[in-house]
């Protein structure tokens, strides 16, 4: 494909290699045609869904409603871990960041996740490149997210009725794009992002913003997350918490 090391390895369409030779960084120019070129070699289509549980939406009353946004209003995490193996690819890293590792660190921000690999690996990739590179990536690929219907639609029948807003460990370019591909920016009154925290979950700061924002006690406010760090960020605010349950998926 013209890029040193981008071929990733054997990689079948459910799982992505864990093996690979190194390749050097390149530039931003060069980002589509790397996203092509290795897209097409070596395709993570994602894992396939069968389906999931039913969600536990609360029948009392409350003041405000608070969305986490990666894998509760959307079903966007096919989509973040191809950009991270893209991205990790970019830098020379290909296949250090496992599917299951990846799905077990939602919630976690992009910075922190690079740190952890630096340590395991004894890298040295710098967190704020890997971060931008990624974003990229997933940005290019905002077609494949989609709604989760259930959680999507309850949002949508308390619009107007209830303040919303959404709390998510992305940042505020990557949230805002995403809400506005899946059609829900014009329901959410706030969007409090890893951009406007200085302790992103599982601290409590970042539901504690959203409540303040919509003008709302937190403990009449209902969170809803899929997410372990992010569960125990809004219980620790002391709000009620909703868990949405992923999809079931199965790897090959």
């Amino acid at each position: 494909c013209g890029f040193d090391g981008s071929v990733i390895g054997s990689v079948d369409t459910l799982r992505p290699s864990r093996g690979g030779s190194g390749a050097g960084a390149i530039s931003a120019t060069d980002i589509p045609n790397y996203r092509a070129c290795v897209s097409n070699d070596s395709a993570y289509l994602g894992p396939v869904m069968l389906g999931a549980e039913t969600i536990d939406f609360p029948d009392f009353e409350f003041g405000g409603l608070i969305f986490d946004l990666d894998g509760t209003l959307v079903d966007s995490m096919p989509a973040h871990f191809n950009s991270w193996r893209l991205a990790l690819a970019q830098f020379g890293s290909p296949g250090i960041l496992g599917e299951d590792v990846f799905y077990a660190m939602g919630g976690r921000p992009t910075h922190d996740i690079v740190a952890d690999l630096n340590g395991e690996h004894g890298l040295k990739l710098d967190p704020d490149a890997v971060r931008f590179a990624k974003r990229e990536y997933y940005l290019g690929d905002l077609e494949s997210v989609a709604l989760n219907e259930q959680v999507a639609n309850f949002l949508k029948a308390q619009a107007g009725k209830a303040p919303i807003a959404v709390a998510t460990g992305a940042s505020r370019i990557g949230a805002e794009r995403t809400l506005q591909a899946v059609g829900l920016s014009d329901l959410i009154d706030e969007v409090v992002t890893s951009d406007d925290v200085i302790r992103r979950k599982p601290a409590p700061d970042i539901y504690l913003e959203a409540a303040s924002r919509i003008g709302v006690e937190p403990e009449r406010c209902v969170a809803f997350e899929d997410a372990s760090a992010g569960i125990l960020s809004a219980q620790s605010a002391g709000m009620h918490v909703v868990t949405v349950p992923a999809p079931v998926r199965v790897v090959g």
